[in-house]
């Protein structure tokens, strides 16, 4: 059987002070020890301690995005599988007997080496993974790598650096320098002039 019991405030119905004394005892933030997350690291370190224990100290901070690379990453069994659907688009090409991909046009920077692969492919990409590179090799095919990786990073880097440049103080050239201060010369007392008899 449920045992029904009626909440605290039922009782306090009519009486103004709530059981606090003086309506004045119980009223603003400081009856509940303070508002929102004021007193975690003090009177109320034990709700921290349960609830909250990431709440004070270091935790990283994230970079401006000018200089994170974003590198999106495709499986050579992804490659693979889609192969026929390339050469239908002309994303690939076949040379050789072997079909030639540049992962860049299909919107890839970095060659993973999970699954498998039935295909012989010289695949072009910005960076591969060591796997990637084996299966690749293991089948016949080839990993070339994107040599200008690099150097458009440190382009991108540059640029973030000279935005950042712009945005600084602007330094004064030495002609627009304010003066240096100069002590004044001591007033000279004017002799005042003499009163009429």
């Amino acid at each position: 059987m449920v045992v029904r019991k009626d909440k605290k405030f039922r009782r306090f119905r009519g009486f103004r002070s709530y059981g606090f004394g003086s309506h004045k005892k119980h009223r603003g933030g400081g009856s509940r020890g303070g508002r929102g997350q004021a007193g975690l690291h003090k009177h109320k370190w034990s709700y921290t301690v349960k609830y909250d224990k990431e709440h004070f100290g270091k935790h990283g901070f994230t970079r401006p995005p000018e200089t994170v690379e974003i590198i999106k990453a495709v499986n050579v069994s992804d490659i693979d599988r889609k192969v026929e659907q390339f050469l239908k688009d002309k994303t690939a090409v076949e040379e050789g007997g072997k079909i030639k991909i540049d992962v860049s046009k299909i919107g890839y920077d970095k060659v993973l080496g999970s699954g498998r692969i039935k295909h012989a492919m010289i695949v072009e990409a910005k960076y591969f993974s060591k796997s990637a590179i084996k299966k690749i090799e293991e089948a016949g095919g080839k990993a070339v790598a994107k040599p200008k990786a690099k150097a458009e990073m440190q382009q991108k880097v540059a640029k973030a650096e000279a935005k950042t440049e712009k945005i600084g103080p602007k330094t004064r050239p030495e002609a627009e320098a304010k003066p240096k201060f100069v002590k004044a010369k001591p007033r000279t007392a004017k002799a005042k002039p003499e009163k009429k008899a």
